[in-house]
């Protein structure tokens, strides 16, 4: 190995295993820390004083004496053996104790180090000492005469010999040599606490010795006593020994010894005081082979023996003289082995004495083999150790399987069985099959006595079954011995037993099926009843390669009736290391959840803007979704006794004795169910969408918080919902969402899951390895990618909807991976198999098979379509309807109950939809004998199955169980003790979460780095905007004058400093909501405290601001010419850095406290309003109101304003330069002056900085540093209430979910309910009308035909991925005929939704090559406007409801010659057809809040329905459904197929009747490869002439997945043999013929008519425009204006009428100013909801050609306008009256208009933003740019005159908002008249003899402003302005007419802003991509 191998493989051990790093931390740290105390103490003593001169030499010693002392304390603590076992089992959690010898050679590497030190340091001290005469002795005196010198050396001496025989290879030659050196421990310990002894250390030259005790005087002996700590630990090791001596030496006597061939002896050991059970070791010790040495053993005794044994191979020096002293020395060993081998015939015994069983009994009796000795040896056993193993007993049938050395734990275990036989104490064991796999014959012999005891014993010979295997290579000698001996003999002529061996490896497939079939036969006895599956439990100790294959077949051996589970030695490794068991049953009963709203759904009515200032509609709504909920319970057919109690009419439910009385408006969700889910149980639920299978798992995982009550109970082992907290994690509900960070990889994601939740103890591996951290999550993340088949997706992303990455199924696997991370006892998995293939489904029921037979895990899933291979995997079944339970029970049994109701189970269907749908009269088959007796009512299923054996047998089973409180409570405390012992040091023991507090953070944290990192276009913009702004900035005040007229500019730059962080720190809020469905997620899985979250965004915060402030501070700061002095610019950075955080974490918390971004929204837009104004240039402090002034003390930028303005202004002095210099000009040179700033004296013209800031602005050097210590503590006051307001937030599935009608809706729905409430009872009424109701749907919709043929050819697609393209299709070749329905097929991710993108033009990004032709031909216009494309995805408006989006697709999309009214009537037959009656008026809403998944999916097919499509693609249209719903899906796409439609189709776990109803299919494998084309009735054909038949009762479908990924595929590249299969060359010919056909055949003009769109533009607008109404959007429009009406009271009531001074003239500029900054709080709302939007748009409507971009754009920007006009209006009548500002026309009229005309601008600036940004958080970036920039250019921070002269003539005339101040400021400004205050004037005395009218004239004619005294000749006080048309000619607003002009330029930037988002708009746009040829 290389040096740099080993470098690297040291550092990652060392450093980057998270656990070795933090022990190398404490460990060295705390080294390091003794040492420094040591070396300090030392170096500080006084009394040392003439030995410190030494200095450094001694200084080290005494630091490295105090380490070896703390070394000392350490080095035995390890060692005491029997105190770790007795801690082990309770603080496994806190620390490793089985690692204790690795950290006993870590304190023992430790002592040699400092040793080394210590020594080094003595010899230089000693020498330095005999120079300096310190001491009278020399350096050799001192070495070997004085008490430490002796002791020291003697201690060293022993380290070397301790050291050099602790090495491996001389332990292994010589193990005694290491066990007696080891055993000078105890001279060292002696030595090293008697080491400073003697007076060593002292303050003179030589003690003063005396004649007493200790012989020296203590007055000057400085002893160090750091002995008295260092020998506790010694006492205790030495105390354990002497009671290991004691309990040692307790009555023990060998009996006897059993000497096998190869020498392997049996010591037969009594002693009554030893207690053990079966599966334990002991330490054995023979004082006459060794007095001082144990050695481990396994106990191969029963515990009901009257002795212990144990079974010793003679394979080392010590095995070996035990033998010798025993007489089985090499003599008897060699004739054993000879007879063993076969070279003696088997009764050529020679001197051997012995029994059938060939070994030699050694006893006091046989005197003659123990040369003489007439004793055996004194032997002493100490013990026991291990776990014991019971396991055995509770399995009906147990395989016992023993490899080589791991059949020693059966000894004992076997033994034990026979004596528990004998007792009839067996439990439920009744078989016991035993296999011992044996590589060498002489190994048989040591175990052939127990097992021919055992043998001997069998009353029933068919309880214990033993089979031998031997497979070694056999010798000719071994041969004729076995041919001689094994004819005819009664015994085998190797193990001497009546069982026969067998030669050669075991079949274990063959094995397991034949034990599968005999016990279903019948031969082989059954479990206890015929109802309940026998449990064959299969126990297994040797290598893992045999585990593996045995564990596969074991498991796949299980059936109906029969239950086979694996056991391997991880179980007993994990109990032998102290990690209890973490399997926990659940019980319910009597468990009821109580919901809000109608029947089928919590019905509400959705917020208007209208209704929400209405304050009566909330009890009109209410009464409404009382009579919607009772029409839904009319239709629904729901039993009269559980209906609803009506708020009208009074009524009362009633409730059974468990119940609580329901209040108005509740009703019950689910309603008493019992039962219980034993550990390693699966429990399948069912029952149609909305029956209640999802509430009942959220109720049992514990996630109740949504519902309005929960009754009964629900148990977890003993614990209650309550109790289960601190356990929560090992109790898990995963929904059926994919919800995941979408530019995270797979890879990454996992690596997430895994840090949070690796335990800190891990049972090792099978060899004996712990596994590190890292190693345990890489081994973990390996096997859950290979389980699931994600290998190729690790480096890629996850995406989402709107986000390109793996495909929905590979999502789906990824989100059962994450939380198989947990490994949770319980888990609720709601339609776990959503969106995966047959065969990726089948594998994952398959997964959670083996976790609960193998781990014991308890599972619960409910499932819409379950095949019968995936049903069969199950233990029970709950079939649930209509929140009641219909069966409960074994899931064999099931299908037989509702037979045996009367109901008929088609052949080939499947089970699960079969017990689904008996409650569904349409769809349900009775049998001809029960026609009319059949239960119709949810209510009399209930009752009948309560009724039934089975409900009476489930019944007893939890009372059973729920009595069996002893066993419950010991596996509750297991769990808990489990949980406990894998909790990581530092993890609170009150919270769920495995890790600690710092790993969360540190997994976190790294998280949100990869997220970043994966976002690299907004993390650039960031750095890019800042870059960009500091340029600008820095440029616009370049070089600021150090002159009163830089006073201004340079508050301009320290605010400008702290606004641009703060506006950064604005799209914070925004930034907050986006992942909070994944942190709701997690905090459901107990992965990490949510607040961890905070911490981390925290941390990673601080690089990127850094970086991000030094590029802007750098800039910046030096540019616009601050203090040049290094001390200034970082205090400049350090405090806007440490700002930028705390407004950060600010805003922050502002969205963690929120549930709705609109409210948070709102409030953040206010807050940045008032943090901007009180910060103190806008409205210095001693201005300020008093009602409002007290907001700058918790406003952190004016804390840092302050800061800022003192560090530049303190030491600085300006010079009063004009206009602030009066008077100035010519003739005034040197003349009596002053100056017009605050401040200033009287003539003075040099103004000092500080007092400027203590008058002016009331602001104080003094404070910089409290600022700053206020700032960072705001900073962690904000982040410590941000994790507050996170913790608080609710976790995934505790929301209640509610579906959502328009105001007024469900009027139709109600009436038709009163109009047909009674619904046939009769099944053939029912079925009639059933009829009825499908012939009329089908006249009422007349389907469009096309005889268009749709061809594909050679077609492939790549997309470049790391440099390099990845092929996704590759030459896929088919058509799509009409009349024709093709299922589109393969294994998750081969390419099925890619190849449907391809083909119905929906990509815009990669390379596609091949052809595809409609007719032969090109693809028109129309094409993708005609083609319905049903996305897996379900991508649809929320503001809509159901039937506005079916008529607006339907509108938009068939041909504008067909007339609405038929459009409409369209509609209304796909509304019937998919059963939206009940919804067509609900809102879609948002997943929680609007339609359900289900609902979402049939409403996805019904906007493609609508259309009327020439050809259909469907991407899983069935995904979510249950199998009635799906089937109904199928069917009318089979009627459009036989109307001439062509239906292109991709399918998941289609059930056979689904699949028989497609007519062809194409099947793909990975990497979009061709597998089949062609004919579904040629299939058969075609794969059983390759080798691959499908078997009669197996479904088809998951076969052919099966086939191709799965376990058929026999290795076989399905692809290749298709490619050189005669039916691919007949689908190249046939697409050859057709081409060749239509080429000469004249163009169908009905498949295209020209026309992109097929609406008109006028169509378009209309129906977008109507569309995107914000009427429904309440929170929006309500959050607009509330931001508006209180930002406007908050400006006027901070400018409280503003008066005529001089300052009030700037006040007015900022009041206006101010108003500028309702802008960004405002576009924070609409940019999420624009940008949300557009991804509607082009995730699906603008591939499908529904309407134009412009058409869309069009409706945003109007949707906008009534509520602009609205919010315009509101601020101004808030704000106008307030500031004082005149109502005349001429000035309040311009003024609102102005105003107004802003709202329309800002909207357009936030839109084009919005436009091209890819996502919200980037669009939040570029506002702080954009509109700073215009801040920064509009004349308020830096006045025109101040501006360079670059930007002044061009950049000031293109910003908007210098026009925008310009149209708001001129007409209340112009005609005020200006009265200065006192302290505004400019001060100074004329000269002698003068007035200040004299003085001043020449000055007054050429400049501004008047004199108060014209007459005074002391003192001239001049004001600078008289009037404010003087003040605004300093702002370029020289001429009233100004403010005209500016209203019309601003009315202009609106137009332009607007047309930047069309622009912006088609910049984003792409074009679909088109084949190429």
């Amino acid at each position: 190995m290389g040096v740099r191998e080993s470098v690297s493989n040291f550092v990652k051990s060392e450093i980057l295993t998270t656990r070795r790093l933090m022990f190398n931390l404490l460990w060295y740290g705390s080294h390091v820390g003794v040492f420094a105390y040591g070396w300090m103490s030392q170096a500080r003593n006084a009394r040392l004083a003439g030995l410190n001169t030494l200095k450094l030499s001694v200084w080290t010693s005494r630091g490295a004496g105090l380490v070896l002392a703390y070394d000392g304390f350490l080095i035995l603590v390890p060692m005491c053996r029997n105190v770790i076992r007795v801690v082990r089992p309770k603080l496994m959690w806190l620390f490793p104790a089985d690692e204790n010898i690795w950290f006993h050679r870590q304190v023992a590497y430790s002592l040699a180090f400092w040793a080394m030190v210590h020594t080094t340091a003595h010899y230089v001290n000693f020498i330095n000492v005999e120079r300096r005469q310190l001491r009278v002795q020399t350096a050799l005196e001192i070495h070997y005469t004085q008490p430490g010198g002796i002791t020291g050396h003697v201690m060293l001496l022993i380290m070397v010999l301790m050291y050099s025989t602790a090495h491996h290879k001389i332990r292994a030659q010589c193990f005694e040599a290491f066990w007696y050196t080891h055993h000078l421990a105890f001279f060292f310990m002696l030595a090293l606490y008697s080491h400073a002894t003697g007076c060593f250390v002292r303050d003179s030259v030589d003690p003063d010795l005396i004649s007493t005790f200790p012989f020296y005087s203590t007055a000057h002996c400085l002893g160090y006593e750091s002995w008295r700590f260092t020998v506790w630990p010694g006492l205790l090791y030495f105390g354990e020994r002497i009671y290991r001596e004691i309990r040692a030496r307790r009555e023990t006597e060998l009996l006897k010894v059993l000497v096998h061939p190869s020498g392997t002896m049996e010591l037969r050991i009594k002693k009554p005081s030893f207690k053990y059970t079966a599966g334990q070791w002991l330490f054995i010790q023979v004082p006459d082979v060794s007095k001082y040495q144990w050695h481990p053993f396994t106990i191969t005794s029963a515990p009901e023996d009257p002795y212990v044994s144990v079974h010793i191979r003679q394979v080392g020096d010590w095995t070996k003289e035990l033998g010798d002293r025993l007489g089985a020395g090499p003599d008897v060993v060699s004739a054993l082995t000879k007879a063993a081998m076969g070279a003696s015939y088997k009764d050529d015994k020679a001197s051997l004495d012995g029994t059938r069983g060939q070994f030699v009994e050694i006893s006091s009796r046989n005197a003659s083999l123990t040369d003489g000795r007439t004793l055996l040896p004194r032997v002493r056993i100490d013990g026991p150790y291990g776990a014991p193993a019971e396991d055995v007993f509770k399995s009906d049938v147990a395989v016992l399987i023993g490899a080589g050395i791991g059949v020693t734990p059966f000894s004992s275990i076997l033994k034990h069985i026979w004596y528990q036989q004998k007792r009839g104490k067996l439990g439920a064991l009744k078989h016991v099959e035993f296999f011992w796999i044996c590589r060498d014959a002489p190994s048989f012999g040591w175990f052939q006595t127990l097992l021919q005891e055992v043998e001997d014993a069998q009353v029933d010979p068919s309880f214990l079954r033993m089979n031998i295997y031997l497979t070694q290579k056999l010798g000719e000698d071994m041969l004729w011995n076995i041919a001689i001996n094994d004819a005819r003999a009664e015994f085998d002529p190797l193990t001497l037993l009546r069982t026969r061996t067998f030669y050669g490896r075991p079949d274990w497939k063959s094995i397991y099926g034949t034990l599968r079939k005999a016990i279903e036969s019948g031969t082989y006895p059954p479990g206890q009843e015929a109802s309940l599956r026998t449990n064959v439990g299969t126990f297994f100790c040797g290598p893992s390669g045999l585990a593996k294959a045995i564990r596969e077949e074991a498991l796949a051996a299980s059936s109906e009736t029969i239950k086979f589970t694996f056991y391997k030695a991880e179980q007993a490794r994990a109990a032998e290391h102290g990690i209890p068991s973490r399997s926990l049953s659940l019980s319910f009963k009597n468990l009821s959840v109580r919901g809000l709203g109608g029947v089928s759904g919590d019905v509400m009515y959705g917020a208007t803007v209208g209704s929400s200032f209405n304050p009566t509609s909330g009890r009109r709504d209410k009464k409404r979704a009382l009579q919607l909920a009772a029409a839904k319970e009319i239709h629904q057919s729901v039993d009269p006794e559980a209906r609803l109690r009506k708020d009208d009419a009074g009524e009362k439910q009633v409730n059974s004795g468990n119940d609580t009385a329901l209040k108005a408006g509740e009703r019950y969700l689910i309603h008493d169910f019992s039962g219980v889910v034993k550990a390693g149980e699966m429990l399948l639920v069912v029952g149609r969408p909305g029956s209640g299978c999802t509430t009942f798992l959220k109720a049992v995982s514990g996630i109740t918080q949504g519902y309005a009550g929960v009754d009964g109970e629900v148990k977890y082992g003993n614990m209650t919902q309550r109790d289960i907290k601190p356990y929560k994690s090992q109790v898990i509900f995963n929904s059926e969402d994919d919800i995941h960070f979408p530019s995270l990889l797979v890879g990454q994601t996992l690596d997430f899951a895994l840090r949070n939740n690796t335990p800190r103890v891990r049972p090792p591996t099978e060899d004996g390895k712990h596994l590190t951290e890292e190693e345990y999550q890489e081994k973990e993340r390996a096997d859950l990618l290979r389980i699931f088949g994600l290998e190729h997706t690790i480096d890629t992303k996850v995406g989402n909807a709107y986000v390109r990455g793996v495909s929905g199924g590979e999502r789906k696997r990824t989100s059962i991976a994450e939380v198989l991370t947990s490994h949770a006892a319980i888990q609720c998995w709601d339609n776990a198999t959503r969106g995966l293939d047959a065969n990726t489904a089948l594998e994952y029921a398959r997964i959670m098979r083996i976790l609960a037979d193998v781990t014991k895990n308890t599972v619960l899933v409910s499932l819409y379509q379950a095949g019968n291979q995936i049903y069969d995997q199950f233990d029970k079944v709950l079939v649930i309807a209509e929140g009641q339970t219909i069966y409960y029970g074994p899931r064999a049994e099931a299908k037989s109950y509702f037979e045996n109701l009367g109901f008929h189970c088609r052949d080939g269907a499947n089970v699960a939809d079969f017990l689904t749908g008996v409650t569904v009269v349409s769809e349900r088959i009775v049998r001809d004998d029960f026609k009319g007796k059949v239960p119709t009512a949810v209510a009399d299923f209930a009752r009948l199955y309560r009724e039934s054996d089975i409900g009476h047998m489930m019944a007893a089973e939890l009372d059973a169980y729920l009595a069996d409180e002893e066993s419950i409570r010991h596996q509750t405390e297991d769990l808990q003790r489990f949980v406990q012992s894998g909790k990581e040091k530092g993890a609170l023991m009150s919270q769920p979460q495995t890790a600690s507090f710092v790993t969360q953070v540190r997994a976190v944290l790294r998280r949100e780095f990869q997220i970043r990192g994966g976002d690299k276009l907004t993390f650039f913009a960031r750095q890019g905007t800042t870059l960009l702004m500091s340029l600008t900035a820095g440029s616009l005040f370049y070089h600021q004058p150090k002159t009163t007229g830089g006073l201004f500019e340079r508050g301009g730059v320290s605010f400008l400093s702290i606004l641009y962080p703060s506006l950064i720190s604005l799209s914070e809020t925004t930034a907050s909501f986006q992942g909070r469905g994944i942190l709701a997620k997690h905090k459901g899985f107990s992965m990490y405290r949510p607040s961890v979250l905070i911490a981390a965004q925290t941390i990673a915060d601080l690089p990127v601001f850094f970086v991000q402030l030094v590029i802007f501070t750098l800039i910046f700061y030096f540019l616009t010419d601050l203090k040049r002095n290094a001390g200034n610019y970082f205090t400049y950075f350090v405090v806007i850095f440490f700002t930028t955080l705390s407004t950060t974490a600010f805003f922050r918390m502002i969205g963690s406290l929120f549930s709705s971004f609109q409210g948070a929204a709102k409030v953040s837009g206010f807050a940045f309003s008032v943090m901007v104004t009180y910060a103190g240039f806008t409205i210095p402090s001693p201005t300020m109101h008093p009602w409002f002034a007290w907001l700058r003390w918790i406003d952190p930028v004016h804390y840092a304003f302050e800061a800022l303005m003192s560090n530049e202004f303190t030491g600085q002095s300006f010079e009063c330069v004009p206009p602030s210099l009066v008077p100035y000009g010519e003739g005034y040179t040197g003349a009596n002056a002053g100056c017009a700033v605050k401040g200033a004296g009287v003539g003075v013209t040099t103004i000092s900085g500080t007092d400027y800031l203590a008058t002016a602005l009331n602001l104080h050097h003094s404070h910089l540093w409290r600022n700053f210590g206020i700032i960072v503590a705001m900073w962690i006051f904000f982040v410590g209430l941000c994790m507050v307001g996170t913790e608080r937030q609710k976790a995934a599935g505790s929301t209640q979910n509610y579906l959502l009608y328009k105001r007024g809706g469900g009027d139709k729905y109600i009436q038709k309910a009163a109009l047909h409430g009674n619904e046939p009872r009769d099944e053939e009424e029912a079925h009639e009308a059933h009829a009825v109701g499908k012939s009329g749907r089908q006249s009422n919709g007349d389907v469009h035909t096309s005889s268009s043929v749709f061809t594909w050819r050679n077609l492939s697609y790549s997309i470049p991925v790391g440099g390099k393209q990845r092929v996704l299709l590759n030459n896929v070749q088919g058509w799509c005929k009409p009349g024709t329905m093709t299922a589109l097929m393969g294994a998750s991710g081969a390419g099925k939704t890619t190849l449907l993108d391809v083909l119905a033009q929906r990509k815009d990004t990669g390379e596609i090559t091949g052809e595809i032709l409609v007719n032969g031909r090109q693809l028109p216009v129309a094409f993708q406007r005609t083609t319905g494309y049903c996305e897996q995805l379900d991508v649809h408006l929320p503001q809509a409801t159901v039937r506005e989006a079916l008529e607006f697709s339907a509108l938009l999309r068939q041909p504008r010659d067909t007339p609405d009214e038929e459009k409409l009537a369209y509609v209304d037959t796909i509304i019937d057809l998919l059963e939206l009656h009940d919804i067509e008026d609900a809102i879609i809403g948002n997943p929680g809040a609007g339609l359900g998944i289900e609902q979402r999916k049939r409403l996805t097919i019904g906007v493609e329905l609508v259309s009327k499509p020439l050809l259909l693609f469907l991407d899983e249209p069935t995904s979510g459904l249950d199998g009635q719903s799906s089937f109904l899906i199928v069917s009318f796409l089979r009627k459009l197929v036989d109307a001439g439609q062509s239906v292109l189709c991709t399918i998941h776990q289609p059930s056979a009747s689904l699949f028989a109803e497609f007519d062809s299919l194409l099947l793909l494998k990975a990497g979009g490869r061709t597998v089949y084309f062609g004919k579904i009735d040629e299939m058969y054909d075609y794969f059983a002439a390759e080798g691959a038949k499908c078997p009669r009762d197996v479904n088809p479908a998951e076969f052919m997945i099966d086939v191709v990924s799965g376990d058929l595929s026999n290795d076989k590249d399905w692809a290749d043999i298709w490619e050189n299969s005669d039916n691919n060359r007949e689908v190249t010919d046939e697409l050859d013929r057709m081409k060749a056909g239509y080429a000469s055949a004249p163009a169908e003009t009905s498949v295209d008519d020209n026309h992109e769109f097929a609406s008109t533009t006028a169509t378009q607008l209309r129906l977008v425009l109507k569309r995107a109404s914000l009427w429904r959007d309440a929170e929006y429009v309500k959050s607009k204006m509330l931001l508006h009406i209180f930002s406007a009271l908050f400006n006027g009531f901070s400018f409280w009428m503003i008066g005529n001074a001089y300052a009030d003239l700037q006040n007015r500029l900022f009041t206006v100013f101010t108003f500028i900054f309702v802008a960004p709080g405002v576009i924070a709302q609409v940019q999420p909801k624009f940008i949300a939007n557009r991804n509607i748009f082009e995730a699906r409507e603008k591939k499908a050609k529904l309407y134009s971009w412009w058409a869309f754009i069009f409706a945003e920007i109007v949707a906008e306008v009534p509520y602009l006009l609205i919010c315009a209006f509101l601020y101004f009548v808030a704000w106008y009256p307030v500031v004082g500002f005149s109502f005349a026309p001429g000035i309040a009229g311009p003024v609102y208009l102005q105003m107004t005309l802003y709202e329309f601008l800002y909207t357009g600036i936030a839109q084009f933003i919005a436009a091209y940004a890819p996502n919200p958080t980037f669009a939040a970036l570029v506002n702080p740019l954009l509109i700073g920039v215009m801040v920064q250019f509009a004349g308020v921070l830096d006045p025109y005159p101040a501006i360079t002269k670059f930007w002044r003539f061009w950049m000031y005339y293109l910003d908007p908002f210098n026009y925008l101040i310009g149209g708001l400021l001129v007409f209340p400004e112009w005609d005020a008249v200006v009265s200065c205050k006192e302290n505004e004037f400019a001060r100074f005395a004329p000269p002698s003899g003068q007035t200040c009218a004299a003085y001043l004239a020449p000055f007054m004619e050429m400049h501004t402003g008047y004199i108060q005294d014209p007459t005074s000749t002391t003192e001239c006080a001049y004001c600078i302005y008289s009037k404010g048309s003087e003040y605004l000619a300093t702002l370029n607003l020289g001429k009233r007419v100004y403010g005209y002009r500016d209203i019309c330029l601003t009315f202009l930037f609106v137009l332009s802003s607007y047309g930047f988002v069309f622009i912006m708009m088609k910049l984003r746009s792409k074009k679909s991509k088109s084949a190429k040829a």
